[in-house]
């Protein structure tokens, strides 16, 4: 797929090696930019993880990309631990739905323990994305304070946070470092995005 000149400047960004962190709240077409990046890669390695209500969406992608689906912590700790042997050299790995599989363990465990389990997943994304040269883009919601769900654990290790504030026809990716203290923006056309996962289908 030819890239649009309006989303190289992105997609450069989330194809960068490393982990990144794209935040924002319910609605703001995250999922859409990951989906319209992978579209833009093509024969690259990609590979989709929804979690939590995002399994959906891993089932609606089979066929398109190599895609996994989590329901549960357990099912994501299986996933991690055998990661090291799935991710491919320079794959782009789709985290989406991060914390799904952890809000509910908040009713059994200490909320030290729950962030502790969300900071095992978060090191081991980044041990994989470092050992094999890989991208690593985690999605995520953010809470009240404009910052993403389980912040602490996410700002240990992630390279760079994503804040996506969607207006009327534009998507706005505003670049921040680990402590959330901006870099920089840019500024996305919609209607580019949806175009670009129209063979996906629309989300």
């Amino acid at each position: 797929m030819a890239v649009p000149e309006s989303l190289r400047s992105a997609f450069r960004i989330l194809g960068s090696r490393g982990l990144k962190v794209l935040y924002g709240p319910p609605l703001s077409c995250k999922t859409s930019l990951a989906l319209a990046f992978i579209h833009s890669r093509g024969e690259k390695p990609a590979t989709y993880v929804g979690l939590g209500k995002h399994y959906r969406t891993a089932e609606e992608l089979k066929g398109f990309v190599k895609t996994y689906g989590i329901l549960n912590f357990k099912e994501e700790l299986d996933f991690l631990l055998s990661l090291h042997s799935t991710l491919r050299e320079g794959e782009f790995l789709a985290y989406d739905g991060f914390g799904a599989t952890l809000l509910p363990l908040r009713s059994e465990l200490k909320e030290s323990s729950v962030i502790r389990l969300a900071m095992l997943v978060v090191a081991l994304l980044k041990v994989a994305a470092q050992t094999h040269s890989a991208s690593v883009l985690v999605l995520t919601t953010e809470t009240g304070k404009s910052r993403p769900l389980m912040f602490k654990a996410l700002s240990s290790y992630s390279d760079l946070f994503i804040r996506v504030q969607r207006e009327e026809k534009t998507l706005q990716l505003i670049m921040q470092q680990p402590n959330l203290l901006e870099l920089h923006r840019v500024i996305l056309p919609l209607d580019e995005i949806y175009r670009a996962i129209a063979p996906l289908k629309k989300y």
